[in-house]
């Protein structure tokens, strides 16, 4: 049986990350037992404002722009394992270069390869699906550039 460590019970008890949690320990947020009072009053009141879109912009304009654009790049790409990055960054960059795009078939090979990975139906599939997130992705980051350009060009010095 799986021993339940402290992150992942008071995860389920706050409906919150494990990593989350973690973090807090790491920082000493919150003690290393998780059961003093104060420990769960913080996490009762932190899962209050868990993902509230004013605390969430409030936190993300104190960054400066570069690192702001960063971060929200960073969240749009897929938050998966090193298999997944490896494909997405792949698509991603056949995308940007405009060139040749590789054949699922052939990156799904390659990544057996790679990955030891036996399956090879389940990696074609994982390979669609990073494809057309890199598509996305790469979508979205052509759009954001042109309505940039475009709203650059309406700006005059007279």
């Amino acid at each position: 049986m799986k021993k339940k460590t402290l992150a992942s019970v008071l995860s389920k008890t706050y409906d919150l990350p494990v990593r989350v949690i973690e973090y807090m320990i790491r920082k000493g947020i919150i003690t290393e037992k998780g059961n003093t009072e104060s420990d769960h009053e913080f996490l009762f009141k932190y899962r209050k404002m868990w993902l509230q879109a004013d605390a969430l912009r409030a936190q993300i304009r104190e960054f400066p722009k570069p690192r702001r654009e960063k971060l929200l790049e960073e969240a749009a790409r897929p938050d998966r394992g090193p298999m997944q990055r490896h494909i997405f960054t792949r698509y991603v960059n056949a995308y940007r270069a405009g060139g040749v795009i590789p054949i699922v078939s052939k990156v799904a090979i390659d990544v057996r390869n790679i990955f030891g990975v036996d399956n090879y139906l389940a990696v074609q599939v994982v390979v669609k699906k990073m494809k057309k997130a890199a598509y996305d992705f790469v979508r979205a980051e052509k759009a954001k550039a042109a309505k940039e350009a475009k709203t650059d060009g309406l700006h005059h010095d007279f």
